[in-house]
């Protein structure tokens, strides 16, 4: 499978200053070597690899948001209000991964939900995958213990479910 059909129709590259940008594919655009990736677009692949859109875990918005505001004990009016502390930015970037990795819903629906643009989804998932690569310690563990909540954390090894063992439960 090219990697064009694993991120759907997109490709991933690095631009001359090293910048990562998506590109709409055309019959004409040559496909670049895996070796050229960088790390967060290797880790873009397997989730895309992961959860496609044929089989999605789908669990309603409103859930994730509540189980959210659960684990940093913050109120849905928090969550939404447009305060830039550490702790509610957290908190968001947790939804919209969650909400990203359910794979049932755009990033204009999952931002909207709390009143926020499409572009601030796709940042924060950008910032969830640096967080699960590099351990982060501010918001790798709250992530974790959100995705373990929603089965999609393999405990034993420590990374994401495969699309294999989410079907398996």
């Amino acid at each position: 499978m090219k990697i064009i059909e694993i991120i759907m129709k997109m490709l991933i590259r690095k631009t001359a200053g090293g910048k990562i940008s998506l590109i709409p594919v055309t019959n004409d655009t040559e496909l670049i070597g895996e070796n050229e990736l960088l790390l967060e677009e290797k880790h873009l692949l397997y989730i895309c690899n992961i959860y496609n859109k044929q089989e999605s875990l789908v669990v309603p918005l409103e859930e994730v948001v509540n189980y959210v505001c659960d684990v940093f004990k913050i109120s849905l009016q928090e969550l939404m209000y447009r305060n830039r502390k550490q702790r509610y930015v957290v908190a968001r970037q947790c939804y919209y991964f969650t909400a990203w990795l359910m794979n049932a819903y755009s990033l204009s629906e999952i931002g909207k939900y709390i009143n926020r643009d499409h572009s601030i989804v796709l940042y924060a998932v950008k910032q969830c995958l640096n967080a699960i690569d590099f351990k982060d310690e501010v918001l790798f563990k709250p992530l974790v213990e959100i995705l373990i909540h929603f089965h999609m954390w393999d405990i034993e090894k420590n990374k994401l479910k495969t699309k294999k063992q989410l079907e398996d439960e």
